[in-house]
């Protein structure tokens, strides 16, 4: 009897050694991953993932395994989301995450970070299906996404990175709406991201960054505009692009977006000038995003 109480006794010890070594290589994998050893990262995760996989899986209670399990397979797809050619894992990751946090909810309350992390997963498989031309997985993705952060957003005002999500998702929808000529939804979901950015840059630690997302999103508006033969729009909206980029520049030295999305705008903007017959505004604004151009072929827009 004292043995059988003793191995039962061990059991939870053991639980928790192994929840602990898991918490270890999740954190060594989250220091290799900012200074760029990916490739250490995803062997850190991996480990961690197996051991809250044995946690988890036979052991659906306490939530606080799942819900580890849950994030692991988070933050694994996000590592693998940045590496060439990973996306297929990413995407199986990331929908893993999901099952997770589903199950997860079913047996507690979600706390709001739960919430923000299981809305993420869904933003980025949207984006995941939109690169794959998926249009209506991408579309269903992003509509949950943003079905559980405006509210978030709102219940929480004091958590700038549950609205910037929130506005990454709107900003996403856009572009995929945009891509099924969908000029109405576009335009709405782009204005509601232009909302939660103009919150975060009132949020000193975050302005600099959410001033980015802001210009893109204007270029994109800009950018459906011009498509929708609307150039006053256009103009005006490519405008207030790059006045908040060209500060963004100045603000943020190493995020290459601010130069990248920069660009877009002058050469959309020079095509506009074209178009209205103002060669001079036209070859000025070429000029400027030939300056800002590495090669130039005209790039992509970036999210």
């Amino acid at each position: 009897g004292d043995s059988f109480r003793s191995s039962a006794d061990e059991i939870p010890r053991l639980r928790s050694d192994k929840s602990r070594l898991a918490a270890v290589h999740n954190s060594q994998a989250d220091l290799l991953r900012r200074k760029k050893d990916f490739v250490g990262a995803r062997s850190e995760f991996s480990i961690a993932l197996e051991l809250r996989q044995q946690l988890a899986i036979p052991n659906p209670r306490p939530p606080v395994y799942r819900r580890d399990l849950a994030n692991t397979h988070n933050d694994l797809a996000g590592l693998l989301r940045d590496m060439d050619g990973l996306l297929p894992e990413a995407q199986e990751h990331y929908q893993k995450a999901v099952e997770e946090y589903e199950k997860l909810a079913e047996t507690i309350d979600w706390t709001p970070d739960l919430a923000s992390r299981y809305a993420d997963s869904h933003r980025q498989l949207g984006w995941i299906f939109r690169l794959k031309k998926q249009h209506e997985l991408a579309i269903k993705h992003l509509h949950e996404a943003v079905r559980v952060l405006d509210p978030l957003t709102e219940e929480h005002l004091g958590v700038a990175s549950y609205r910037e999500v929130a506005a990454q998702a709107w900003n996403d929808l856009g572009l995929v709406l945009q891509e099924q000529r969908d000029e109405a939804g576009a335009r709405g979901a782009f204005k509601n991201a232009i909302v939660h950015y103009r919150q975060l840059v009132k949020v000193s630690w975050i302005a600099a960054s959410a001033r980015v997302g802001l210009g893109g999103v204007y270029c994109n508006l800009g950018a459906l505009d011009l498509a929708n033969e609307h150039l006053d729009d256009s103009l005006r909206n490519l405008g207030e692009a790059a006045e908040v980029l060209e500060r963004a520049r100045k603000d943020v030295t190493d995020d290459p977006r601010a130069s990248t999305y920069l660009r877009n705008v002058y050469w959309t903007r020079a095509e506009l000038h074209e178009r209205r017959k103002d060669f001079v505004m036209a070859a000025t604004d070429w000029e400027r995003a030939l300056a800002l151009a590495s090669e130039t072929r005209r790039p992509a827009y970036l999210r």
